[in-house]
């Protein structure tokens, strides 16, 4: 049922992140072995697993868990004490978990916990191992990593613009209208044609004027 419930969370986006435990030892705990779960182990300020940190297969990552100052209502009213135990290491990872959600709000789970991950500080062992998981949570790390992974790149492309200049040949037809005229007398018959004019944008032709007697 846990396993399940915890499934269904993933299913909707949710980053789950739970502390690995008290027990010193390497004691399965839950949920911080549940399937899709971020296990937080605990540091102390000298950067080494804290005695009560549980260490095993399931942890991913480890986070400061000594001397956290928090508010401590058994002092009373805005009192706060220095505690210890990985329920005070994890919040430091869901709460990086959240900036990186912040920042890119459509990435899933996976890619969360890649950034976390992926950014930590290695200790102990080289690479990954039960102790420290991937190592020292780094926040800033993360949302350098959640950068470059889900920052979408752009290619832009200049297309330079086409000029198509098109020549258009006008051809201009001038027309003389011819009239003939014929005066009559007596004596003299006179008939006279006018020019005609036919013209192109380049060529004007155009006939002789022809006078009769």
């Amino acid at each position: 049922a846990l396993d399940a419930a915890l499934n269904y969370a993933r299913s909707k986006n949710v980053v789950t992140v739970a502390a690995s435990g008290n027990t010193g030892n390497t004691t399965m705990q839950y949920p911080a072995c549940g399937p899709v779960t971020l296990s937080v182990a605990a540091t102390n300020s000298a950067r080494t697993r804290s005695t009560f940190s549980t260490y095993n297969s399931c942890v991913g990552i480890a986070a400061p868990g000594e001397a956290i100052v928090v508010p401590w209502l058994p002092y009373g009213a805005n009192s706060y004490a220095r505690v210890n135990g990985t329920s005070f290491a994890s919040p430091h990872v869901a709460a990086a978990a959240a900036l990186v959600l912040a920042a890119y709000p459509t990435a899933t789970p996976d890619q969360v916990r890649t950034a976390l991950t992926g950014s930590a500080i290695d200790l102990g062992t080289a690479g990954r191992d039960d102790q420290y998981g991937a190592g020292l949570l780094d926040a800033a790390g993360a949302l350098r990593k959640a950068a470059a992974a889900l920052t979408p790149t752009t290619t832009s492309t200049t297309k330079a613009p086409t000029t198509t200049l098109k020549a258009t040949t006008t051809t201009t037809t001038l027309r003389a209208t011819t009239t003939t005229t014929t005066l009559r007398s007596t004596t003299t018959t006179l008939k006279a044609t006018t020019t005609t004019l036919k013209a192109t944008t380049t060529t004007i032709k155009a006939t002789t004027t022809t006078v009769k007697r």
